[in-house]
C-alpha cells in the first residue's frame, strides 16, 4: 500500500499568500448570522492582511514560538484568524469549549499545558469563577490592530506543534492530544481529495472550532482555496435556511444534526430552489442507518459516512464517491465507514499485534503522517485506569523518562498518579521524572495489596515487568496508533471496507462529542450521597447515536424510588458538576449482585453494557407513573380499586396519569405550546420562546395511559425570599436574577389542563387599589385562590396568600394587571397523588412531593386573581366582550 507521508504545501503562511496573489478578491471567509444571512465577508487579500495582524497581536502580548495559547471563543471568523496566525508562527492553540467546559475544566486544561495566555472572546468567560483562571494571564479580544508595517518570523516547514484539542479518556480526565501542523494539513489533503473539494467549494461550519472536525474540515477548504461560511452555532430550526442564504456546497454534520433535520421538511422545502447544498460528511459519532436512508430519500443529497479521531487530527476513513449506486447503496445498508484515507495505513490487529484477514474481528490500528505525536504530559498509559472505587486497593508500576520503574500501592490510583507526576509522591518520582503508569492490579484488601507489592520488588517480579512491557511495546511497534475501536474489513475488488462493532474502552460519543464515563461517575457520587456504587455506560439514541446511562446501586436503607426523583431533579435543574450536555438521560437501578464481575472484584463494563436491556433504563424526565385503577361499581361511594388490569369485563378504566418533564426534543413539545396557548391565549409568547424557555425552568406534564397531554405546570427554583418575589413581575421570573438551581423554594409559574377553557373577558375601566384586591381575595369571590388555597396531597391545610402584586402583569386583563403570591404548607412526609382528582390538583400534589424529596420547605404559587375582571363587571354591569 502506498501512503502518503507529506504534506502538499510547504508552509501555511506561504500558502494563504499564494491563494491572496492568484485570487485577492475571491471571498475566503464569511460571517453569517443565527438565520443563515451573510453579515460579513473577507476575501484571501484581506485574509493575508488579517493573518499579519493577527500574528503581530500575539507578538504585542509576549507570546514567542513555542508558547501556548489558550483560546475561549465561539465560533467566528476571528478564531481560524487567530489559529491560523499562530500556527504560522509556531506558536501552539489550545481551544476551549465555551460552552461545556466548567471553570475546573479551564483550570486543568490551562494547567497541564502551562498556557502563557487565555484570550478571550467578551462574554466568554462570564460563567467562569475567576478562582479557576488566577493562575494564567486573561486578555479579552477587542480586535486586531490596523498594523502590518512590522517584521514577521513565519514558519517556514509545517514540523512544529500546533494545536492541542482534548478528548475525553477513561480516567474521567480529558487528554491533550498534540497535533503538529503538518498531522493537520496532512489530514486536510486527504479530505480534501476524498470529497473532492475545489476552489469553487463553500464549507459551512455546523460544529464547534474548538472540535477536530470543523477545524480540519475549514483547513480542507482552505487548501481547495474555497470559502468557509461560519455561523454562531449549529440551529435545528435554521439548518436549512443557513445552507442556503450562505450558498454552501458541503458541510460536516453528526447524527444528532441528521435526527434532526429527517423532521424539517417544511424548511427544506422553502429554500430548496435556493440550495447548492450537494454533498454532506457525516461522522464523529455512531451513525444510525434507517435515519440516513430517510435524509438521503427525502432530501436527494448523499451522505458520507467518515471515521476518525482527535488523535488522528480527523478521518481516517471514509465511503469514495462517484461509487457505482449499488455499492454505495449496499455501504449505507451496511453502515460502513469506508476504505482508507490515502495517508492512513490502517489494520485490524489482535491483542498480540498480530494484523488479521477479512472478516476478522480485532482493533482498528492506524499509521501515517497525520496520527498525533502524542498526548501532554505522555499520559497514554493511563487511560485505562478503572474508576476509583474506595472499597478496592492497588498495586501500581510507573515507568519513568531514564527507563527505570517505580511499584508502590494505594486505594485512590489518580490521586497518587497526580502525586508522582507533580514530584510530591516518592523520591524516585522526584528524581526520575514519570512518564506514565504502565501496569496496575486491583484487589479487595490492604493485605493482599502490600504482598503483591512486595512480590513486585523481587527481581523476578521486575524481570515480569520488563517481560510483559516489552510485550506491550511490540503492539505498538512501526508506529500504530491504537484506536480502542473493534472491527473488522471486507474486501470489494481490490479495496478494503471498514466496519465498526464497537469499543474497547468506554468512551461515549454523544453527537459526536467524547464523555468520559468515570467523568461523570465521580459527578454523580458527588451529587448523590445516597449512591452506594454507579457504572456509566453508552445507550443508543435516535438522536445522538449514544446517550449516557447510569447504572446505580443505591446504598443500604435508600428509599430509591425518592432518591432516584432527587437525582434527577438535581441533574435537570443543573448542578455545578456536569454540563447540561454531559448530564446522563438515563438512568437504572441494580443490586450489587446483579454486576457483573472478574475474579478480582472488578466491574466488567463490557459485559454490562451488553447484557442489559434498554428496556430497564428509564429516563430521567419521567417522574412518576400511577397505578391503574377501576371502578369497582359502587356509585354511591365512587370506589375504586388499584389494579392493572384494562379488560372492560372487570371495570372502566379511568385515565392512568403519569408525570413527566418537558424537554427541548420531546414529542409533547407541540402539544405542551399549544395547551400554554389554549389556557393562556393572548398571553402566550410565540413558539420559538417558549421552546427557549423551557430550558430555564421546569414543565411538568400529566399524560393519560394513551400518552395524551392532560395538563401541566411550570416551576422554578430560587433562592428569592417571599418579600423579594413580591417584588418580582412576571415576565423577571426566568431571569438569572431568579432563578438558581440550588435554591430553597419552588414557585409555580404557571397551570394549564386540557379542560380548561377561558371565558371572554369583560372591559373595566375602575381601578382597583391593593387593598381592594385582597379584600376580593379573602372574601372567597376568586376562583383561582379557592382552588389553591384547597388543601391538597393529604395536607390538613392548602395555600394562604402571601399578598398580591400590584402591575405586575399589566396585559392580563382578566386579573387588570395583578398577581397574587400564595405559599403553601411545608411539604410533610406523606404528600400523595390524589387520583380522584382534578388534574391541575394533581399537578401541585407532584410539585409538593418532589419538594420534600429535595428537601425543600418553601413552595409558592406566583398566581393571578384570573376571576377578578369578571367579577368586577359583573358587580357594575358590564358585559363580557
Amino acid at each position: 500500500m502506498i501512503v502518503m507521508q507529506h504534506a502538499s504545501i510547504q508552509s501555511l503562511y506561504s500558502h494563504i499568500s499564494a491563494l491572496s496573489q492568484k485570487n485577492p478578491g475571491k471571498v475566503a471567509l464569511l460571517s453569517c448570522d443565527h438565520e443563515g444571512t451573510i453579515s460579513g465577508e473577507i476575501t484571501y487579500k484581506e485574509l493575508l492582511q488579517k493573518i499579519k495582524q493577527a500574528a503581530l497581536y500575539l507578538y504585542a502580548l509576549d507570546i514567542k514560538r513555542g508558547d501556548r495559547v489558550a483560546l475561549a471563543f465561539k465560533n467566528s471568523p476571528e478564531l481560524l484568524i487567530i489559529s491560523w496566525a499562530a500556527w504560522s508562527i509556531g506558536v501552539v492553540t489550545v481551544p476551549l469549549d465555551t460552552k461545556r467546559d466548567t471553570g475546573e475544566l479551564y483550570q486543568y486544561k490551562l494547567k497541564i499545558n502551562n498556557a502563557t495566555l487565555l484570550i478571550a472572546e467578551k462574554e466568554a468567560l462570564k460563567n467562569i469563577e475567576s478562582i479557576f483562571l488566577k493562575e494564567v494571564k486573561v486578555q479579552e479580544f477587542a480586535g486586531f490592530a490596523d498594523i502590518t508595517d512590522r517584521p514577521v518570523a513565519w514558519e517556514s516547514g509545517l514540523s512544529h506543534c500546533a494545536l492541542i484539542l482534548f478528548t475525553s479518556g477513561t480516567t474521567g480526565y480529558p487528554k491533550g492530544a498534540k497535533l503538529t501542523l503538518n498531522n493537520l494539513v496532512v489530514n486536510a489533503e486527504g479530505i480534501k481529495e476524498w470529497l473532492h473539494m475545489t476552489e469553487e467549494d463553500r464549507f459551512l461550519v455546523n460544529l464547534p472550532l474548538h472540535h477536530i472536525n470543523s477545524t480540519t474540515f475549514c483547513l480542507s477548504a482552505l487548501l481547495a482555496g474555497g470559502s468557509i461560511a461560519i455561523t454562531p452555532n449549529y440551529s435545528n430550526s435554521h439548518f436549512w435556511q443557513q445552507a442556503a442564504k450562505s450558498q454552501a456546497t458541503c458541510t460536516s454534520i453528526v447524527q444528532s444534526i441528521l435526527f434532526d433535520q429527517v423532521g424539517r421538511s417544511e424548511s427544506y422545502a422553502l429554500v430548496k430552489k435556493g440550495l447548492r447544498l450537494n454533498r454532506i460528511q457525516i461522522g464523529s459519532a455512531p451513525v444510525v442507518v434507517h435515519t440516513m436512508q430517510e435524509f438521503m430519500t427525502k432530501f436527494d443529497i448523499p451522505l458520507y459516512q467518515g471515521y476518525g479521531q482527535t488523535e488522528t487530527a480527523l478521518r481516517v476513513t471514509g465511503v469514495p464517491m462517484g461509487l457505482p449506486p449499488g455499492l454505495y447503496e449496499k455501504l449505507i445498508e451496511e453502515n460502513s465507514i469506508g476504505s482508507a484515507m490515502s495517508w492512513a495505513d490502517v489494520q485490524i490487529s489482535d491483542e498480540k499485534g498480530n494484523f488479521l484477514g477479512e472478516g476478522e474481528e480485532g482493533e482498528l490500528v492506524i499509521r501515517g503522517p497525520a496520527v498525533m505525536e502524542g498526548y501532554v504530559t505522555n499520559e497514554p498509559a493511563i487511560r485505562d485506569l478503572p474508576a476509583p472505587r474506595p472499597e478496592m486497593f492497588y498495586v501500581y508500576v510507573i515507568k519513568c523518562d531514564d527507563g527505570s520503574f517505580y511499584i508502590g500501592q494505594t486505594q485512590d490510583i489518580h490521586e497518587r498518579w497526580r502525586q508522582h507526576y507533580n514530584g510530591i509522591a516518592a523520591e524516585h518520582t522526584k528524581k526520575h521524572k514519570p512518564i506514565g503508569i504502565i501496569h496496575h492490579e486491583e484487589f479487595p484488601s490492604l493485605k493482599e495489596a502490600v504482598q503483591r507489592e512486595k512480590n513486585l520488588k523481587t527481581g523476578f517480579g521486575r524481570k515480569w515487568l520488563r517481560r510483559e512491557y516489552s510485550a506491550g511495546r511490540t503492539r505498538q511497534a512501526g508506529g500504530y496508533f491504537l484506536s480502542g475501536d473493534i472491527g473488522y474489513f471486507k474486501v470489494v475488488g481490490e479495496q478494503k471496507f471498514f466496519y465498526l462493532k464497537g469499543r474497547k474502552r468506554e468512551i461515549i460519543i454523544k453527537g459526536g462529542v467524547n464523555i468520559s464515563p468515570v467523568a461523570l461517575e465521580n459527578a454523580l457520587k458527588k451529587i448523590s450521597p445516597e449512591i452506594d456504587q454507579v457504572y456509566v455506560v453508552a445507550v443508543p439514541d435516535e438522536r445522538y447515536g449514544e446517550e449516557a446511562g447510569a447504572v446505580i446501586c443505591w446504598k443500604a436503607g435508600t428509599d430509591e424510588k425518592k432518591a432516584k426523583r432527587r437525582l434527577k431533579l438535581s441533574l435537570l435543574f443543573g448542578t455545578a458538576y456536569l454540563s447540561a450536555y454531559e448530564t446522563p438521560k438515563y438512568l437504572t437501578s441494580f443490586s450489587a449482585d446483579e454486576l457483573p464481575m472478574t475474579s478480582t472484584g472488578k466491574v466488567q463494563r463490557s459485559v454490562l453494557k451488553k447484557t442489559l436491556p434498554y428496556e430497564r433504563f428509564e429516563s430521567i424526565f419521567g417522574l412518576l407513573k400511577m397505578p391503574a385503577r377501576r371502578f369497582t361499581g359502587d356509585v354511591e361511594r365512587g370506589r375504586w380499586e388499584n389494579t392493572v388490569s384494562t379488560s372492560p369485563s372487570r371495570g372502566v378504566q379511568k385515565p392512568i396519569i403519569r408525570f413527566t418533564i418537558l424537554h427541548r426534543y420531546s414529542r409533547w413539545m407541540a402539544p405542551s405550546y399549544e395547551l400554554y396557548r389554549q389556557c393562556w391565549d393572548n398571553l402566550s409568547p410565540e413558539k420559538s420562546e417558549y421552546e427557549k424557555n423551557i430550558q430555564k425552568h421546569l414543565v411538568i406534564l400529566a399524560a393519560d395511559e394513551k400518552d395524551n397531554l392532560l395538563g401541566q405546570i411550570a416551576i422554578a427554583r430560587t433562592s428569592l425570599s417571599a418579600n423579594a418575589l413580591l417584588h418580582t413581575t412576571y415576565d423577571a421570573l426566568l431571569t438569572p436574577a431568579v432563578l438558581d438551581p440550588h435554591g430553597n423554594a419552588l414557585v409555580c409559574i404557571s397551570i394549564c389542563s386540557s379542560d380548561y377553557q377561558q371565558k371572554p373577558i369583560p372591559k373595566v375601566t375602575r381601578t382597583l387599589n391593593a387593598e381592594e384586591v385582597r379584600k376580593y381575595l379573602h372574601a372567597g369571590h376568586d376562583p383561582v385562590m379557592r382552588f389553591h388555597k384547597k388543601p391538597k396531597g393529604g395536607q390538613r391545610e392548602g395555600a394562604s396568600l402571601v399578598d398580591v402584586i400590584p402591575n405586575s402583569r399589566p396585559e392580563d386583563e382578566s386579573s387588570l394587571g395583578y398577581n397574587m403570591l400564595l405559599k403553601y404548607p411545608t411539604p410533610s412526609d406523606d404528600i400523595v397523588i390524589t387520583p380522584d382528582a382534578p388534574v391541575s390538583s394533581q399537578l401541585i400534589e407532584m410539585v409538593l412531593m418532589l419538594a420534600h424529596d429535595m428537601g425543600i420547605k418553601d413552595v409558592y404559587a406566583y398566581s393571578r386573581p384570573g376571576g377578578l375582571a369578571s367579577y368586577i363587571a359583573k358587580e357594575s354591569g358590564t358585559r363580557p366582550r
